[in-house]
């Protein structure tokens, strides 16, 4: 019984903070409402592998080519059984009430686990604290809420995840078996580096576990089932790729993305993604140092922490890429969450005794948790807004075009694979950016600025090529003040534009006979000798999505 303070124990603030951890998980609605539009281009792209699944075809983008392009088997065969069962044009629906259910779920897991594991167990004031920091960090941060309602598996990932690391520490402290390995190699299903982060997290329960047996003969032996478990999902896994796969060992998305994304530099990327939603490097630095003194009475935080840090870093070495939200670390935010949220509680209860003063600092944090990222939430809800209905306007109007013109197994040369892919099962898309295509995925250079011969797309024969260009300064859907300056979106693209073969094979250029253009897009379109143009809204600048045909097509 805690006698601090008042001398009297505190009561009612277990049932009522933790009822406020409740109410933290609630906030996360109105965010999820917030960005319920978004839909990422790429979630599409799973969904064409789920549907040719579905259809008999195989897990494969375009049939008869085994190229693994997406990195999340369990979503990707999730979707396949909701299309199979009926759901092909809801499914981007039923992956965002996943996300939405994940995301309401982490939220009230990582409560539980920072109460759970507060070292602090006599003062019931503080570890109901700590789950309400824990629920509230992760009920406002907008990179959670965004990445839920993108359509990938960021959210069921992040979940699994903690209770992965969860499981991992009930069995370090009781001995006993509790699932661990199951929630692992599901998760490692869901993303490619997950195996590296469950290899930390059971080194660090295994220490722990170790430590207190005092004897490698009385190693939990509930610890290595849950090992051979997860390596047995992963090897079940690389074993399903090299057969399905043409004896690749890692998804093609490696080798496409392996060199990074070249206009994020991964530092930033971290700043963003992992500093600024812990409300800045000195207050993430000083939890980390908080819990790291706090695991000394509570080793399960330890496990947590390093986990955590393991996966969200990862992009230092991974490279970065360009989706809003922090989608590369989010999945490990939960844990870090759980056990920042414990160092900062105690640090907090510690400098402030009474009750009063407990709860105001208590109700500061809370503020500063929601009013911080405050700026990023109104940015990135507008974002959202522009581009979903640039991913109509420009992806959606791209894919009536090409299929209501193209011939069944004609191919479409194109960046943005994923509406315009899964919108027209029956033609081949290549994919310029070599997600889904192995040669220019193995190609020297970084993410969107690969280094290969063009004539690789161009001997191809496509009927269709479609080029992403843009112009800064600009604004969505708001005519530029001049068509020069616009160029292509990727270095790639600026040299299929330049090649010989493209200049004198796919710009059209008698407009004789064809009325007046209507706007400045199609103006656009017959300056560059393109058969159509559409603009995909895009915030900051004037982005044009420009389709050119092969003139001998037809």
């Amino acid at each position: 019984m805690n006698t601090e303070g008042s001398g009297t124990p505190h009561r009612g603030i277990r049932p009522a903070l933790l009822a406020g951890g409740g109410v933290a998980a609630l906030a996360l609605l109105p965010q999820l409402l917030l960005f319920r539009a978004y839909v990422n281009d790429d979630a599409y792209i799973t969904f064409r592998y789920s549907a040719n699944l579905a259809a008999g075809v195989g897990p494969y983008f375009n049939p008869g080519e085994h190229v693994e392009g997406y990195t999340n088997p369990l979503l990707m065969l999730l979707a396949a059984l909701w299309i199979a069962l009926g759901g092909g044009d809801s499914v981007h629906l039923f992956a965002k009430a996943l996300g939405a259910l994940s995301a309401v779920g982490l939220v009230l897991v990582a409560a539980w686990a920072a109460w759970r594991w507060h070292p602090d167990r006599d003062d019931m004031f503080v570890p109901a604290a700590a789950a309400f920091i824990a629920a509230a960090f992760l009920s406002f941060t907008p990179n959670v809420a965004v990445n839920a309602m993108s359509g990938l598996e960021t959210l069921p990932t992040a979940l699994l995840v903690l209770l992965g690391i969860a499981a991992l520490a009930l069995t370090a402290e009781s001995r006993r078996w509790r699932g661990a390995g199951v929630l692992w190699g599901l998760a490692v299903w869901c993303r490619p580096e997950v195996p590296l982060v469950f290899a930390v997290a059971w080194c660090a329960a295994a220490a722990w576990a170790l430590a207190a047996a005092g004897d490698w003969r009385r190693f939990p032996r509930a610890l290595l089932a849950d090992g051979f478990t997860a390596f047995g999902a992963f090897l079940l896994l690389v074993g399903l790729r090299y057969a399905l796969y043409d004896g690749e060992l890692v998804p093609n998305t490696y080798h496409a993305k392996s060199g990074g994304f070249g206009r994020v530099e991964s530092v930033s990327y971290l700043a963003e993604s992992l500093a600024r939603p812990f409300l800045g490097w000195l207050p993430l630095v000083a939890g980390f140092g908080l819990a790291a003194f706090a695991a000394k009475r509570a080793p399960a935080l330890a496990v947590l922490g390093v986990a955590g840090l393991a996966g969200a870093a990862l992009p230092i070495w991974t490279g970065a890429d360009w989706m809003m939200g922090g989608r590369m670390s989010v999945p490990y935010l939960a844990p870090l969450a759980v056990a920042l949220a414990c160092g900062w509680s105690w640090a907090l209860c510690r400098a402030a005794r009474p009750t009063g003063l407990r709860l105001a600092g208590l109700t500061l944090l809370v503020v500063a948790l929601f009013a911080v990222p405050a700026r990023q939430r109104l940015l990135t809800a507008q974002n959202v807004a522009v581009r979903a209905k640039g991913y109509e306007t420009g992806h959606g109007a791209v894919a009536a075009f090409v299929g209501g013109n193209a011939k069944p197994g004609e191919t479409v040369a194109v960046m943005d694979i994923g509406i315009i892919g899964y919108r027209n099962p029956r033609l081949r898309i290549l994919d310029v950016s070599g997600l889904t295509d192995r040669e220019i995925a193995k190609s020297p250079g970084a993410f969107l600025q690969k280094l290969y011969d063009p004539a690789y797309v161009l001997d191809q024969r496509p009927r269709y090529i479609v080029h992403a260009l843009y112009r800064r300064p600009g604004a969505p859907y708001r005519a530029p003040e001049s068509l020069d300056g616009f160029r292509g979106w990727t270095p790639m693209e600026e040299r299929l534009l330049a090649h010989p073969d493209h200049l004198s094979g796919y710009r059209k250029r008698d407009w004789e006979g064809e009325p007046p253009p209507r706007d400045w897009v199609e103006q656009l379109a017959r300056q560059l000798g393109a058969v159509a143009a559409f603009e995909h809204g895009h915030p900051g600048i004037s982005f044009v999505l420009v389709v050119f045909e092969r003139q001998d097509a037809g």
